[in-house]
């Protein structure tokens, strides 16, 4: 039964969030409770075409002598081997335009109103706020002029934001299943020889019990 239940979890995705209901959405006394500020969110890699469209705040520093930039935004002796993150695990060739990245954010920023619904869009657009990317004065939902992460795209700028893998479906003749099937095997093949071992062995157990059973019981 363990294993069934085993299989039976692998096989199957389980959500931890509520169906029917938001927790900790009203107060004690029934009153909705509001929206809050959330501070200490960093902000994700900015791709870009050039490195000259990265805004003031995240453009590359002078690179030493001896090195150069790199498409991940920083400085080497060499690019050969350096990863461009905003390429996604891809091959340049998969897209329409190469892009690079900017250097990374050191400082959080805070979302206003935040709504873990939405966390990733506007943590984006506090980002593109303090890098200077849309006006003070704009407010959530509005075009950030920054493209979402695309093989085709060409604007300017695009968030880093890779999609996400494909969760590989479970076909059940993967190792892991093959090596059930192994040992469940192994059990009743050992059970079922057990059985044919004890029934032989056992087989006169029967009629000598009937037997002892008729002899007069000795009078101490």
């Amino acid at each position: 039964m363990r294993y069934l239940v085993l299989v039976t979890g692998l096989a199957s995705v389980a959500y931890a969030f509520p169906a029917f209901n938001v927790p900790n959405s009203v107060n004690v006394d029934g009153d909705t409770c509001p929206v809050m500020d959330r501070s200490g969110l960093m902000c994700p890699v900015l791709c870009v075409r050039d490195f000259n469209n990265c805004p003031d705040l995240i453009q590359p520093s002078e690179c030493p002598a001896g090195e150069q930039l790199c498409d991940d935004g920083a400085c080497y002796d060499s690019c050969d081997d350096v990863e461009n993150p905003c390429l996604c695990g891809m091959s340049a060739s998969d897209f329409d335009v190469l892009y690079k990245a900017c250097p990374s954010y050191s400082t959080s920023v805070t979302v206003k109103q935040y709504n873990p619904s939405t966390k990733q869009e506007q943590i984006e657009f506090a980002c593109a706020q303090t890098w200077g990317l849309v006006s003070r004065n704009a407010t959530f939902g509005s075009d950030t002029s920054v493209a979402l992460w695309a093989t085709n795209e060409t604007a300017t700028t695009m968030w880093n934001e890779c999609p996400l893998a494909a969760e590989p479906k479970l076909s059940f003749t993967e190792t892991v299943c093959l090596a059930f099937y192994g040992i469940i095997g192994a059990e009743v093949l050992l059970y079922l020889l057990w059985h044919a071992y004890k029934s032989i062995r056992e087989r006169h157990a029967a009629q000598m019990r009937r037997v002892c059973s008729q002899l007069p019981k000795t009078q101490v």
